[in-house]
């Protein structure tokens, strides 16, 4: 594009008033039509952050830390009859957030500031200084799409008790092992896990305690494992005629870790004593 559509000015590359996507003379988009009112909200917001900032010097005699509070209270009677909940369900914000601009504890962002505005269709100096008339055709529009909104909701997920049940019955019987824990379950089935313990407990109990029982039993036989190994290097250690220190019998076995357990010490502090007592 040589000349701008609008004004025919010619399109330099460098020009001190140039702004990415308008020409630098009438300022006009250059682009085509958006089909989503992303570009439409963006300038929209540029446009009003350059007026607020033109009258900045009038506004701020006039901008107060409690004019906030008293153009939301404004703004909320015009638009949602002085019902607050409302006001904030229009503009998806949470009650308690917009409950603090409103009051005054807390001051809103420049930026959610602009959506609101944006939304009602009104400058940020309007608002400020409660200087606009709200048109009672967007006030409308903004109340239906909240209804809208309110009345779109996901269906809730029909539960299939008999094949959950189902399910939890056969992972009891079955001999594989371990079982699987109840969130592995509840992910399995595409559930939250306590949909399990809530309509299912006493089949969740005999899991967990059988779950439980068969890790006891495997750290048990682990403990044990080890301390076979313990008793072989301390008499490996004893024939090559070396102390079988606890540093040394670590190296030797598979599971040093295990030495933090009160019985695998025990263990390797008796094997000891009993072997130079044989001496």
């Amino acid at each position: 594009m040589q000349n701008c559509p609008h004004c025919h000015s010619q399109l330099l590359w460098l020009n001190w008033k140039s702004t990415l996507g308008y020409c630098s003379q009438c300022f006009q988009w250059l682009g085509g039509s958006s089909k989503t009112s992303v570009v439409t909200e963006d300038r929209w917001i540029v446009e009003n952050l350059g007026e607020f900032l033109s009258n900045a010097n009038h506004l701020s005699s006039v901008v107060t830390q409690e004019l906030i509070p008293k153009s939301f209270t404004h703004v909320v009677h015009k638009v949602s009859e002085d019902n607050i909940a409302a006001f904030a369900a229009m503009h998806k914000i949470p009650k308690n957030t917009f409950w603090g601009w409103y009051s005054g504890k807390t001051c809103p962002s420049l930026s959610a500031l602009l959506q609101i505005c944006y939304n009602l269709q009104i400058s940020l100096s309007q608002f400020l200084t409660q200087d606009f008339n709200l048109s009672t055709t967007h006030c409308q529009n903004l109340k239906l799409d909240m209804k809208y909104s309110k009345n779109i909701r996901s269906s809730p997920k029909i539960l299939d008790l008999d094949h959950i049940e189902n399910t939890l019955t056969s992972i009891l019987s079955q001999a594989r092992d371990p079982l699987p824990t109840i969130a592995e379950i509840a992910k399995q089935l595409k559930i939250n896990r306590r949909v399990i313990s809530r309509h299912f407990p006493l089949l969740s109990h005999q899991i967990v305690v059988k779950r439980r029982n068969y890790m006891g039993m495997c750290h048990l036989a682990a403990i044990d494992q080890c301390c076979q190994e313990i008793a072989e290097a301390i008499v490996s250690l004893h024939q090559s005629g070396e102390y079988p220190t606890e540093s040394r019998v670590c190296e030797l076995i598979s599971n040093p870790g295990y030495f933090r357990y009160k019985k695998v010490r025990l263990f390797y502090k008796k094997t000891v004593q009993s072997i130079l007592s044989s001496l």
